[in-house]
């Protein structure tokens, strides 16, 4: 937060990173980070403070940097996305804190918390998360969601497994929709495999 601060940026911890801290779970090593404008600049001046080795991709405005200790920051430029068609990758544009969490894909991680010294720990929560989450509630943002992104079926299931969640009703219906479909068959066998393979590391696949 610092760094960004310095740099004028702004920088976010966003996703399951802030579910599981609610929920009282160990945070993964691994943590999600959001900045604006530009995540690169700021990764290569994390860097220099933190040392590690870092990997970039330009194209869609991320960095990650893999830290001395083990762990793992990956940092991306907060953006929206467009599915040209469904099961593709998305294009990607500029977008502020709000568009870049609408774009997730369930409400549970959309959440984001400032890291800058002014604001640290502000929670921004427009989607109702935290409640979905009392509620032990899973609920795609939008209707299209697993038309877009098919592999969130799969994602679906294996946070429902994990969490002990229920699918909310209509993100039920949606997710029903998109089987019948046959969206899964859109998406390439790499991903799909990418998917199952975190399904089989879970504690009960």
């Amino acid at each position: 937060g610092q760094v960004a601060a310095r740099k004028q940026a702004e920088i976010y911890l966003v996703g399951g990173v802030i579910r599981d801290l609610f929920l009282g779970r160990e945070p993964a090593n691994d943590l999600d980070l959001v900045v604006i404008p530009e995540a690169i600049p700021l990764a290569l001046d994390l860097q220099k403070c933190l040392g590690g080795k870092i990997i970039s991709y330009e194209q869609l405005g991320t960095a990650t940097l893999f830290l001395p200790g083990g762990g793992r920051l990956d940092l991306a430029s907060a953006r929206r996305e467009f599915y040209p068609l469904p099961g593709a990758l998305p294009r990607v544009e500029p977008s502020s804190l709000k568009y870049d969490l609408y774009r997730r894909d369930f409400t549970i991680n959309s959440m984001a918390c400032s890291l800058l010294p002014e604001s640290f720990g502000r929670l921004f929560d427009y989607f109702g998360g935290r409640r979905d989450l009392a509620d032990g509630l899973l609920r795609t943002m939008y209707n299209l969601s697993f038309v877009d992104d098919p592999l969130r079926v799969l994602r679906a299931v294996r946070f429902e497994g994990r969490l002990g969640f229920c699918l909310e009703g209509n993100t039920m219906d949606c997710m029903k929709k998109a089987i019948a479909g046959r969206a899964l068959e859109k998406v390439s066998r790499q991903r799909l495999g990418q998917e199952m393979s975190r399904i089989y590391r879970e504690q009960n696949p």
